[in-house]
């Protein structure tokens, strides 16, 4: 370790820099090493019912909006105006990868307890299922109003970067409620006036 002279360490404060970098290295590792289960799942696990479940809940959603679909396992057709458009809902559409590594960035932060991290999966899991039930619904409403075009833009570029910002989200959301809180400027200061 380095030695600073005495009037130099409190602006250093290495002890304070070591413990923060340390931790910031332990969730590095932690998100790495519970990175490798998505690696055997993509290999080892059937989507099948994932997919199909993705299906019925949007359908059911179509239902109750009073649009015209069949379905055929993860297979979706949706009547467009004249036309017909089908889709498949992929192993992708399913959001998997999404609630993965919500778990993955949630487990990985070190000295937060199980109940606050329970609380956390809890809220922000179903939240990102019903975020991508509702953007497999975006999807086809674009195609329906401006057309197949639209609906591979929409797909291919905006939804796939909103559950990303949605999954940071929610877990930089978590974060700040998990941690312990910090004292503030005022309250570390004996007889100080609170003015805010």
């Amino acid at each position: 370790m380095i030695r600073f002279p005495k009037k130099y360490q409190k602006l250093v404060n290495t002890n304070k820099n070591t413990k923060r970098l340390n931790s910031t290295l332990t969730f590095l590792v932690r998100l790495l090493v519970l990175s490798i289960p998505l690696y055997i799942i993509l290999f080892f696990i059937d989507f099948f019912p994932i997919q199909e479940m993705t299906a019925i809940h949007s359908v059911a959603i179509l239902q109750a909006l009073g649009i015209w679909w069949a379905r055929e396992g993860a297979t979706v057709t949706i009547l467009s105006g004249t036309d017909f458009f089908t889709f498949i809902i992929s192993p992708d559409s399913t959001a998997w990868k999404s609630l993965v590594f919500l778990v993955a960035l949630v487990v990985a932060v070190p000295k937060i307890d199980l109940e606050k991290r329970v609380f956390g999966l809890a809220i922000g899991l179903p939240i990102v299922w019903l975020v991508n039930i509702g953007r497999v619904l975006a999807i086809i409403g674009a195609e329906q109003t401006f057309g197949r075009d639209a609906a591979l833009l929409t797909h291919d570029v905006l939804w796939r970067f909103g559950l990303i910002a949605l999954v940071l989200g929610i877990w930089i959301v978590w974060l700040r409620f998990s941690l312990p809180k910090k004292k503030s400027f005022f309250n570390r200061r004996k007889g100080a006036h609170h003015y805010f």
